[in-house]
């Protein structure tokens, strides 16, 4: 199976051509004749009789992109997860398999504004969806802020609970512990649930206090918070109802037995057997109290000290930074080491992203800084247009677009798209991709497709829609 992009009348597509060379089967059909929601929109088109299958990733970016710059948060967690599940309900109804998902980030299509996610079902496809499934949720453990307690918790508990065998999207959903979620989940509407969220602005966690629900058999979380000690309070009550009975029973056998007189007699010695028997009450209670904190503070100690030991932990982190991003205005990031030497060019024809960063091992080394670093020469975009502001591009990745959040440079025009292209730096070579933009990014008048990525020299001619420029 081979992946590609295309752009056609200013639609994006990803194209997948299958190994199976003979006509589109019955999910193919299923496919073309139904918008199944949470699943990319496909159409067939044949090519000297071999089916092509063309998504509809128009206004999408990857999943990987969105993460490339930030962490992923526990409500984006749970919001995936919501969704996907949805998506494999409905795909349950057109006896659709899921073996033909694919979970790989650079596939998994979302719209930026409501996180909504599209993947991509492939025909035919024999893959293993626990596999995936397992594969995707280590990525999503990458992707998370170690300094999220609750996140990581939340992410390391579901990537343990997928290696088990057999495992269920339920499985994993009864793990988010979705308490602003349970009614609508009941009801089997998870989407309408989270585009009520998204649209009103709330900010309530889908996951609660980040607290784990443990199904039978699963090993205790190796995080703080997942070994709270719960302190003992003091049973005042219980005690108070043990010491009562004993206060008013005896002087009425004294006085039911020996008379009023006998009562008075022995008055101080009845109060002194009160007092004594509540300070014993209250000292035993006190330690009790304070075993208690004691064995909790061990048993603490014992779970950080396995934590410490834990081999698989360390091996799941060990290529992942833990500093928090920085605005993209204020962060230089190297995120690709031993890219491919050989890259697209006007000359050569596209080559789809896919292909660029495959077998590619991928470091992310975060410095942040109060000023972008100009040890070495500043290149630029001139405008082209009289009175067009030129662009600084200071550090690399450099991303240009209308998304205030994400973008570099925020290009406020009506035909560039929120991720329009973005510029990188490989050793002394330049190179501009096109981030799957509505109105294309050209080169020399070469029109990239999308996702497309090709080497530009100085004085190259670049349009990020029709906003000209020379790249210097």
């Amino acid at each position: 199976m081979e992946i590609s992009y295309r752009r056609e009348m200013k639609r994006n597509y990803l194209v997948v051509e299958p190994e199976n060379k003979e006509a589109a089967g019955y999910e193919a059909r299923m496919l073309e004749e139904n918008h199944i929601q949470g699943l990319l929109k496909m159409r067939i088109k044949y090519q000297e009789g071999q089916p092509l299958y063309y998504y509809d990733i128009t206004s999408r970016q990857p999943l990987s992109r969105l993460l490339e710059k930030r962490f992923i948060t526990k409500n984006e967690i749970c919001t995936i997860l919501m969704q996907l599940h949805s998506t494999l309900t409905r795909m349950e109804a057109f006896l659709l398999r899921e073996e033909g998902i694919l979970l790989e980030p650079d596939y998994i299509y979302m719209e930026p504004e409501l996180f909504r996610l599209g993947v991509c079902l492939a025909p035919e496809n024999e893959g293993d969806f626990q596999d995936q499934l397992s594969h995707f949720l280590q990525y999503i453990l990458k992707r998370v802020d170690h300094k999220d307690r609750e996140c990581v918790v939340l992410a390391y508990g579901l990537y343990q609970e997928s290696l088990k065998e057999n495992v269920t999207m339920e499985d994993l959903l009864r793990l988010t512990a979705a308490e602003g979620m349970k009614e609508s989940y009941a009801a089997g509407d998870w989407d309408a649930a989270v585009d009520n969220q998204k649209e009103e602005g709330e900010s309530r966690e889908y996951c609660g206090s980040g607290s784990l629900v443990q199904p039978p058999g699963m090993a205790a979380d190796l995080s703080d918070s997942a070994v709270d000690i719960q302190k003992p309070c003091l049973p005042f009550k219980k005690q108070l109802l043990l010491w009562l009975p004993v206060v008013l029973f005896l002087p009425a056998f004294i006085w039911a037995m020996k008379g009023k007189e006998a009562l008075l007699e022995f008055r101080y010695i009845l109060l002194a057997i009160d007092i004594g028997l509540l300070s014993l009450l209250m000292l035993g209670d006190v330690l009790m109290v304070k075993f208690g904190l004691m064995q909790g503070k061990e048993e603490k100690l014992c779970v950080l000290e396995e934590e410490r030991k834990d081999s698989s932990w360390k091996i799941l982190y060990e290529d992942v930074d833990e500093s928090p991003p920085a605005p993209a205005s204020h962060m230089y990031i190297q995120h690709i080491e031993n890219e491919p030497k050989s890259w697209g060019s006007p000359e050569r024809g596209p080559v789809p992203e896919h292909q660029l960063n495959k077998n590619t091992e991928e470091t992310f080394q975060t410095a942040l800084l109060s000023e972008p670093s100009y040890s070495s020469p500043l290149c630029r975009l001139t405008a082209l247009q009289p009175g067009g502001e030129d662009i600084l591009i200071g550090y690399y990745p450099f991303v240009i677009g209308k998304n205030k959040e994400l973008a570099d440079y925020v290009l406020s025009k009506d035909t560039v798209s929120r991720f329009h292209l973005r510029i990188d730096k490989e050793e002394e070579r330049y190179l501009v991709t096109d981030l799957n933009s509505t109105n294309g990014t050209r080169v020399n008048n070469y029109s990239l497709e999308a996702n497309e990525t090709v080497e530009i020299k100085p004085g190259d001619e670049i349009y990020i829609a029709e906003i000209g420029y020379v790249f210097f």
